[in-house]
């Protein structure tokens, strides 16, 4: 069963025709437990949301680049019989740090976006640096302790300097 297929329900003996709207399964995935539906007239636009599937592999992972995926699904307007499955999303000439928005996507007949054509979908970005080693405060990495110091390994682990034991 998938959202956006048109059903003819019966209710109290008058036949009407309805999508699904959401399905919520249970927590192993295989049962149906809640089923949303909207009621539709086939000659009425409708709005709903459609998963996106990406195609390909961009170019930018290649270069060692991460692809991201922002936006698993998109809001649309179509009549209730030009609901498409899935849009698809082709990354394969994404580079690094480039990025494919709603607005670029090509939609099938009859399909209009409705969400903001600026969302981003899917972006191709660098790698994260890994983070240097930070010395604490006050001391340079390498550096010996002071005379009379002691390092956290030469001390006995407890909080108090020997001097306040009164040793």
């Amino acid at each position: 069963v998938e959202a956006g297929r048109i059903l003819d329900i019966n209710v109290e003996g008058d036949s009407q025709r309805a999508i699904i709207k959401e399905i919520q399964y249970d927590s192993m995935g295989s049962d149906i437990i809640h089923l949303d539906l909207l009621r539709i007239k086939l000659d009425e636009v409708i709005a709903i949301s459609v998963p996106v599937q990406i195609k390909g592999i961009a170019k930018g992972i290649d270069e060692g680049g991460i692809q991201e995926v922002l936006r698993n699904e998109i809001q649309i307007k179509c009549l209730p019989t030009q609901i498409p499955e899935f849009i698809d999303v082709d990354v394969s000439d994404l580079g690094i740090q480039e990025a494919l928005h709603l607005g670029d996507l090509t939609l099938p007949e009859g399909v209009e976006l409705d969400d903001d054509p600026g969302y981003t979908v899917v972006s191709i970005v660098t790698k994260a640096a890994e983070p240097e080693p930070v010395a604490a405060e006050g001391e340079e990495e390498g550096a010996e302790p002071a005379e009379g110091e002691e390092t956290p390994a030469e001390g006995d682990g407890d909080a108090e300097s020997k001097e306040d034991k009164g040793e």
